[in-house]
């Protein structure tokens, strides 16, 4: 391999190139003065350009482009500290990151917006972050991937419509849109509701692993013992197929019209 330099010829000026002079491997061009030059040369794979120091700047007036047939690879080493950022542009993909095991942080205007841990596992956003999805949806996968929050999670415009969790604490009420203002063709219940929380199973269980892995003996109601398809919800397992769950606030409703069917059984009977 060869390195070729092409430059005016200049007569008369000492230490210039005539035109189209050739470099052969190993050979060496040197720019600048001793102690603070730049070399240029190959070793007849690579083409190898190092500055003892300051600074290799370049420059264009419109776009600078690297291209060759296949996957294409900048890469930029601390050579005192083994951490290598790399950037690829591959036959599908494009990708900007780490090729050791080292952090890998996204900065703007001069400051670490987000950084990816060096195993991929943590994700941490240094300031108040804002995610936009107007262009679609925001999804996490796989099916039994977890997204956690340690600050305040904020949602705003359109509404979460439906949402799964192992457990929900909340330090104020939940509050649910029950105003008649916000509802239409409104009917009076007129099941058994009595009947229905009679029949209903209250059981204590173990949820399967993969629903919540603490083993905490729960409490609650068998959805399928609840005959008020109203008071139901289907969710999905992992694997797509469907099963029955109990939508609580339907379930607090049956509560209330079952409690008063008994308190009017109990004024019908003079108690």
């Amino acid at each position: 391999m060869s390195i070729r330099i092409s430059h005016d010829v200049h007569t008369g000026v000492a230490n210039t190139w005539t035109a189209h002079q050739t470099l052969n491997d190993d050979v060496q061009l040197k720019l600048g003065t001793d102690g603070a030059e730049s070399n240029i040369k190959s070793n007849g794979t690579d083409s190898i350009w190092t500055a003892s120091s300051g600074d290799i700047t370049i420059t264009a007036a419109s776009e600078i482009n690297l291209t060759k047939a296949g996957e294409t690879l900048i890469r930029v080493t601390d050579t005192a500290n083994s951490v290598t950022t790399t950037l690829i542009a591959g036959t599908s993909i494009g990708a900007v990151g780490t090729t050791t095991a080292h952090n890998f942080q996204i900065w703007q205007a001069g400051d670490n917006r987000l950084t990816i841990s060096s195993n991929g596992a943590t994700w941490a956003f240094q300031q108040a972050t804002t995610i936009n999805t107007s262009a679609g949806a925001l999804t996490l996968g796989p099916a039994n991937a977890s997204l956690l929050f340690t600050g305040t999670l904020a949602v705003t415009g359109s509404r979460v419509t439906q949402s799964y969790h192992t457990n929900l604490t909340s330090t104020n009420a939940v509050t649910v849109d029950s105003s008649e203002t916000v509802k239409r063709n409104i009917e009076d219940y007129e099941n058994d509701a009595l009947s229905i929380v009679r029949d209903m199973s209250v059981v204590t269980y173990d949820h399967d692993e993969w629903l919540d892995d603490s083993e905490s003996k729960r409490l609650g109601v068998i959805a399928e013992s609840v005959q008020e398809p109203l008071a139901l919800d289907e969710i999905e397992r992992p694997d797509g197929t469907k099963y029955p769950g109990i939508n609580t606030y339907g379930l607090e409703t049956l509560l209330v019209r079952a409690m008063q069917q008994v308190d009017k059984r109990l004024e019908k009977a003079g108690i």
